[in-house]
């Protein structure tokens, strides 16, 4: 969106250095990713602090919210605090523009089903916007918001926490018309600690829907279920035993599925060509669009010619004939486990390996966690190949009950490990948390030919 300094300084409060009228487009939060003429907010992170780049932010951006005095002689408004001030600005252009808002939340799938509706919803509603990558966290939420363009009348936006409180300022600031749960499993439990815990937290998003607003939840969710009933909006629910309900009448795993979905009275039949969305986002999506009374012929046209995100379950021939399954975005034992039981219902000629980086922020179950995975994944992987000290617990199991295991630790060696033992017909599924980077494998083995 585009707004003037003036617009800044009411919505913080701040001290301007400059020209009020200057108009800018946009925010900035990363001084290697400025874009052109946008205000650039200096954030204090763990490892960095944005007041460190602004030299080489102020090439590209027009001016700097900053909370210290700075000599370049170049624009920009002075606050106590740049992040809560940049999500107080949020706050005031979510307001400006006044789009209808998709909030979607939970441990797992927010990004795979805010991609399928974003495609979907297009070909039905104008002037739709939506979060990029995974922008779901309170520095991520609040730049997609600040960026959306001026004639913005719809946004799907993802909201994903690790901490306690974080919702409240991600729902403050997007004060969503509409709020989706995907479910509450084990993730971010080191710093949540209980499902429980994360269940109630993911919940606060529904103080701050519209009282006209929609809920959508998966029906019976343990978590969340007493914490929706609390509110008056009007519910849906999905999942088996919901009122948005799939069926899959024959599963090829990563080939696909036929898929049959009743939606209350009414029943639709169809192929999902691909194995790269789970059926419990199919049955959100549709709940999407029966709240909003759109033509389901047009989401299922989409599933149908759907076009997955980087890193999530993408399926690659090589040329020497193997199959790659790159799922390496992200992990939990949840995601790990829908990924296993798509490669168990896949008919493969040759083997099937798994390559493992560790499940993080597990909390004090995370070696459970692994062995639990290892012992899950024994009858469908003939090879488990382990990156890090948890997925090592995994490689274990594998090892007591006398199968192939290696454990690696380099992302290189991994490579060269694949490159001696993949055959034509082998499948090969990567899976990892974000901190792992179990995609450098892949990358490796492309610049060697390997693949």
């Amino acid at each position: 969106m585009k707004f003037n300094l003036g617009f800044v300084k009411k919505a913080t409060g701040g001290k301007i250095f400059g020209d009020e009228l200057m108009l800018l487009d946009g925010v900035s939060i990363d001084s290697r990713k400025v874009k052109k003429g946008s205000l650039f907010v200096a954030l204090k992170g763990e490892k960095t602090n944005g007041h460190n780049f602004l030299k080489e932010a102020y090439e590209e951006a027009s001016a700097a919210m900053v909370s210290k005095k700075i000599d370049l002689k170049k624009p920009y408004v002075l606050v106590q605090d740049t992040l809560k001030s940049f999500h107080i600005l949020s706050k005031n252009i979510r307001e400006k523009i006044n789009p209808y808002v998709f909030a979607i939340t939970g441990s797992v799938g927010k990004s795979s089903l805010k991609n399928l509706l974003f495609q979907s919803l297009s070909k039905v509603l104008n002037n739709l916007n939506s979060s990029e990558g995974n922008l779901n966290s309170i520095t991520g939420l609040p730049l997609t918001i600040c960026n959306v363009d001026d004639s913005c009348k719809y946004l799907i936006l993802e909201a994903g926490i690790n901490k306690i409180g974080e919702m409240e300022v991600l729902s403050f600031i997007s004060e969503p018309n509409f709020v989706c749960f995907t479910g509450v499993k084990p993730v971010h439990t080191a710093f949540l600690e209980s499902l429980e815990k994360i269940g109630i937290e993911k919940s606060k998003i529904l103080k701050y829907l519209k009282n006209d607003g929609f809920i959508l939840y998966p029906f019976k969710d343990p978590y969340l279920i007493d914490q929706i009933s609390k509110y008056p909006q009007k519910k849906l629910s999905f999942g088996m035993g919901g009122d948005i309900e799939g069926e899959i009448l024959k599963d090829d795993g990563f080939f696909g599925f036929d898929l049959k979905i009743k939606v209350k009275e009414k029943y639709f039949e169809f192929n999902v060509p691909m194995g790269n969305l789970h059926k419990s986002t199919i049955e959100a999506s549709f709940g999407f669009f029966y709240l909003l009374d759109l033509d389901f012929k047009k989401l299922i046209e989409t599933i149908r010619d759907y076009k997955p995100l980087k890193g999530r379950l993408n399926l690659i021939k090589s040329k020497k004939g193997f199959y790659i399954i790159d799922d390496t975005y992200n992990a939990s034992p949840h995601s790990l486990k829908e990924m296993l039981l798509k490669l168990k219902n896949t008919k493969a000629k040759g083997k099937k390996i798994l390559v493992l980086g560790d499940m993080l922020e597990l909390g004090k179950k995370e070696e459970e966690y692994h062995k639990e995975a290892g012992k899950f994944a024994l009858n469908i992987v003939d090879t488990i190949i382990c990156l890090g000290n948890l997925s090592k617990k995994a490689g274990e199991v594998f090892q007591k009950e006398g199968k192939e295991a290696y454990f690696i630790k380099s992302h290189k060696e991994g490579a060269e490990i694949l490159a001696k033992i993949l055959k034509r017909g082998d499948w090969v599924c990567f899976k990892g948390s974000r901190g792992m980077e179990v995609e450098k494998i892949l990358k490796i083995m492309e610049e060697e030919g390997a693949l």
